[in-house]
């Protein structure tokens, strides 16, 4: 009896562990973002949804206490309360779906939706509180960012792909529009995006935890 209780402890110490490990990654490369929930979905197929809770809670206080570092306008709000309030509860639906024996198409749809589901209602809770609106947080930062980009290719601290160091008005201009064409085409599509990147983030969550999840029964 001793020895179980030492190795679920020892097992929902690891999902902790590597839960926290892709959740920084995931701040590098976003769509990892979308794997950090999966060890604790592994604590609540194998232990059930107390240690799960248990889990999501650990990871909570941790964030709280050591808060990666976010630059831009989403400085403001706390990390933990995003992460949370997302892929916590993301993780907790993709287990409910799982444990109830769904196909993997229906996983996937129902879990996309609840993401975005999730993010709509954290977005409104984000504005009511913080007066932020996150939509235009994101774009403005990402405008922020193409300034930067611009400044350094005016002052010829970077290159564009050919190794050019040296740019003419019209190319700087030229620059300038297709950033500004992006920006516009991206706040345009928002919606769109949000829809794949949830689509895209729990499909491959569902099919890596699959494979995963098989080598421990």
């Amino acid at each position: 009896m001793k020895l179980k209780v030492d190795e679920k402890s020892s097992g929902i110490f690891w999902c902790i562990l590597v839960s926290l490990c892709l959740i920084y990654l995931g701040l590098m490369i976003p769509g990892v973002i979308f794997l950090s929930y999966l060890p604790v979905v592994l604590i609540i197929l194998r232990w059930g949804y107390g240690p799960g809770l248990l889990g999501l809670a650990a990871l909570g206080l941790f964030l709280a206490i050591k808060p990666p570092e976010v630059s831009g306008g989403f400085s403001i709000v706390p990390f933990a309360y995003t992460y949370l309030f997302i892929f916590s509860l993301s993780g907790l639906g993709l287990s409910m779906l799982i444990k109830q024996g769904f196909s993997a198409f229906k996983v996937i749809g129902l879990g996309s939706s609840t993401f975005i589901a999730l993010v709509l209602l954290w977005a409104g809770s984000v504005n009511l509180i913080y007066k932020i609106n996150p939509a235009e947080v994101l774009i403005e930062d990402m405008k922020y960012n193409n300034q930067r980009a611009l400044e350094s290719y005016r002052s010829g601290n970077a290159s564009l792909p050919g190794g050019e160091k040296e740019f003419n008005r019209e190319q700087l201009n030229q620059l300038e529009r297709m950033f500004d064409d992006a920006m516009g085409f991206i706040k345009r599509r928002m919606g769109v995006f949000l829809v794949l990147f949830s689509i895209i983030g729990t499909g491959l969550s569902y099919f890596i935890g699959a494979r995963v999840f098989a080598s421990h029964g």
